[in-house]
């Protein structure tokens, strides 16, 4: 994992669903979102949020703002020590 700057600013919108190959993981998502909804100001690797043996499988991230509208995001579990680049939502009305 990497401190990012960028992230420790961040608050993005709440983390609804989370699911590795159609399988429920939101709670799992959810210790790495952080309290905050800010990747806990860090960008991740695959292998620091992926559980070991997980390559290759399809992944999802659904998020709701406090407008109620959605957002998500979806990928392939990559290379071990990868970033997991996740998409930043940022609410038009936020600054950064």
């Amino acid at each position: 994992m990497i401190e990012s700057e960028y992230y420790s600013n961040y608050k993005g919108p709440n983390l609804i669903k989370a699911t590795i190959n159609n399988i429920e993981f939101t709670e799992h998502f959810k210790f790495y979102y952080g309290k905050h909804n800010n990747w806990q100001g860090k960008l991740w690797t695959f292998q620091d949020i992926f559980p070991a043996g997980y390559s290759s499988l399809p992944f999802r991230c659904d998020f709701e703002d406090d407008n109620g509208t959605k957002h998500w995001f979806k990928g392939i579990i990559g290379k071990p020590t990868q970033i997991f680049n996740h998409p930043a939502h940022t609410p038009i009305n936020q600054n950064l």
